[in-house]
């Protein structure tokens, strides 16, 4: 009976244990799930626009390798493999941006009036259009069909958004945004928004490659306006080199709502080659577009119009003469573009040599700009059959997916950690405004 009745005894015990097990791995599991939900939630909301630089810098390597003027096999599968893994990325920051803005909708205003954040929407349609020329090289030009009007169809998308962003936030700079005010607060972050449409104007003539006749005539038509951003980025160009010569490559940079040292952000000098790499690879595409255009169908942009009346050949020999005169004027480009590459490139090694460069989103700065300028060195290689040309492109390909490969692992390292997720439109509280500054406008206005 004694051993009964201890056996009896200790059967509650027993059940008391377990009992207090589950709740403690009951309330563990609590906690970590909401830690998990707190950090995505965190992560959320400092997700800002300048994460789709990431698409831009995977986007432009996936490009160099599927074109690599010097190729192996094996090279254009691991271009298509970096490209899907681009859509994945593109998909799943679309997503954030989306709950970023639907969950905190003061967020988006905050963003907008922010004098540096809000001129990163230009990142989203530049790395879109990526994904727009990488699937008229792997699908459209392979299987056609259906592809070639997706790509078309996401090319307009691509060329609307660009333009509603290259004008509306040049707008709010000019009416909205606040600290604006000296000379040492212009960003070369100015240049983002006014390079989207060139960047659309580019993938244009890609597409145009592949399209039949009356479609490729308008995409050219509307690729050669979209390339008019060229000249407003030149301008700002001239605004950049007077700051860095009245205050210095490395004074300040406007960041935040204040002024940090340029360390922080001096690959943002790199911004002016992207402008001009690309500018001379689009009108370069867009005039070999249109004399492959002429010599198939005797037909240039007027679509027979003006030229049709006039002796047989006479529209390929106006697209030549175009197109010879437009390997002139992209040769100056990208000349210029050499000249800010070298700029940049001695401005990163004299600031790297006063200190370390802390890591942060601005690092992606080095791999689209360089990346568009070997496009364009690779393009004036093959149509003017020079080989220094063709090394150049592929010099400047291997260097920039070799960056890639780095600040996309160090990238990674951060996310995890989540101190690279940094919303300074958010202020020193770094939580969502709890009201929409929308009637704001400069001091003194």
């Amino acid at each position: 009976m004694a051993a009964a009745a201890s056996s009896a005894g200790r059967a509650p015990m027993e059940e008391l244990e377990m009992d207090k097990a589950i709740r403690a791995e009951e309330d563990g599991a609590n906690a970590r799930r909401a830690k998990f939900t707190s950090g995505l939630r965190r992560r959320i909301l400092h997700f800002t626009p300048s994460w789709f630089v990431v698409n831009m810098g995977t986007g432009i390597s996936s490009i160099l390798l599927y074109n690599l003027p010097y190729s192996f096999k094996g090279l254009e599968e691991i271009g298509i493999a970096i490209w899907l893994l681009n859509v994945v990325l593109f998909s799943l920051f679309l997503l954030m941006s989306i709950a970023r803005y639907c969950i905190f909708p003061t967020v988006f205003y905050a963003m907008l009036f922010h004098p540096v954040q809000s001129l990163f929407l230009g990142c989203f349609p530049m790395g879109f259009a990526t994904i727009v020329n990488m699937t008229v090289f792997v699908a459209a030009e392979r299987w056609r069909g259906r592809w070639i009007w997706l790509a078309w169809s996401l090319w307009w998308i691509d060329a609307v958004i660009s333009v509603i962003i290259a004008v509306g936030v040049p707008f709010f700079v000019f009416t909205r945004h606040q600290h604006v005010s000296t000379l040492d607060t212009i960003s070369p972050a100015w240049l983002l928004p006014i390079v989207a449409p060139n960047v659309a104007s580019a993938t244009g003539g890609i597409v145009a490659a592949v399209l039949p006749p009356s479609q490729a005539r308008l995409t050219i038509i509307v690729s050669y306006m979209l390339w008019s951003s060229v000249p407003v980025a030149v301008m700002i160009m001239g605004l950049l080199y007077l700051r860095m010569a009245v205050h210095k490559v490395r004074h300040r940079l406007l960041f935040g709502y204040g002024l940090i040292p340029l360390a922080a952000e001096i690959f943002s000098v790199l911004l002016p080659l992207g402008a001009c790499g690309q500018g001379a690879f689009a009108i370069l595409q867009l005039a070999e577009v249109g004399l492959e255009h002429a010599q198939v169908n005797g037909t240039w942009l007027d679509g027979g119009r003006m030229l049709g009346s006039l002796p047989a050949g006479t529209a390929e020999f106006v697209a030549g003469s175009v197109s010879a005169g437009t390997i002139c004027i992209a040769l100056v480009i990208w000349a210029l573009g050499a000249f800010w590459l070298l700029i940049a490139l001695l401005s990163i090694i004299d600031t790297a040599f006063e200190g370390r460069i802390p890591f942060n989103m601005g690092w992606w700065g080095l791999t689209f700009p360089i990346g568009t300028h070997a496009v364009a060195a690779a393009t004036l290689g093959r149509q003017l059959g020079s080989a220094a040309f063709k090394v150049v492109g592929t010099v400047e390909s291997v260097a920039v997916v070799l960056l890639w490969i780095y600040i996309a692992g160090m990238t990674i390292v951060k996310s995890i950690e989540g101190s690279i997720f940094s919303a300074p439109c958010l202020g020193p509280t770094g939580q969502p405004p709890t009201e929409a500054p929308r009637k704001k406008r400069p001091l003194g206005a």
